[in-house]
């Protein structure tokens, strides 16, 4: 598979949006249809609804708000200028937005290297024992004789194309790339950097078209940095 370049910054959105939105779409219609039938009675249709409709039709109207304005939080979480729901990657560092909570902004030189951590939930369904795993990317800033610190805390599962440890270990070595060419100065502005295969579906493009093929016709820059240094030129 060809590689993937976006220019920083770049945001990482959880797929698991689509899902949402057309549950919310779906309780939408469902909830318009059921007010609809409020206003019919006797096989014919009445304006104003007959007053025994009346309860049927709020609770619709009730779950048609609910689902729009499900809808509206779902789709302005997946756009380019979100202000929330999305960790953005720049050339500074990390910046994680969420619908909750205030935004945490932490630069590369600040974040200790990322490593993978495994959590395990355990609870008990129709009598069996159902075991869940969820992986993250952290980083924790370790103090001697002190429990390490998490500084970042990045849950891989939200973002990763199989839920799976590997694209846990994937994000860290990918951010941890990131992190040694920014603290080397080797990471520009508006560098071109390569998405793992991994994380691609959950890459918001904000550049526009010819930006994308001028991209595509550059060598990734964790490649070209890792394979050839740069030179200067003294000019008199």
């Amino acid at each position: 598979m060809s590689p993937l370049l976006l220019k920083l910054p770049i945001r990482l959105i959880t797929p698991v949006g689509e899902y949402n939105l057309l549950i919310y779409s779906c309780l939408l219609c469902i909830s318009l249809i059921g007010a609809a039938f409020g206003f019919f009675e006797d096989g014919g249709f009445h304006i104003p609804p007959p007053s025994g409709q009346i309860g049927l039709i709020g609770i619709g109207v009730f779950f048609a708000l609910i689902a729009l304005g499900g809808i509206i939080v779902t789709r302005l979480g997946r756009l380019p200028g979100s202000p929330y729901d999305h960790l953005e990657i720049s050339h500074k560092g990390i910046l994680e937005k969420s619908l909750f909570f205030a935004p945490k902004f932490f630069t590369w030189q600040e974040l200790p290297e990322f490593k993978f951590v495994t959590s395990v939930r355990k609870r008990t369904e129709d009598g069996k024992e159902v075991v869940t795993e969820s992986h993250y990317a952290v980083a924790q800033k370790i103090v001697s004789g002190q429990e390490p610190q998490d500084i970042l805390h990045i849950n891989a599962n939200h973002y990763g194309k199989n839920h799976s440890l590997h694209d846990a270990l994937t994000m860290v070595a990918w951010l941890n790339q990131l992190r040694t060419l920014a603290r080397d100065s080797r990471l520009g502005v508006n560098e071109a950097i390569e998405v793992p295969e991994n994380f691609r579906h959950s890459v918001i493009k904000t550049t526009s078209v010819k930006q994308e093929i001028a991209i595509k016709q550059m060598t990734p820059v964790i490649e070209r940095n890792s394979q050839s240094s740069e030179k200067s030129v003294e000019r008199p």
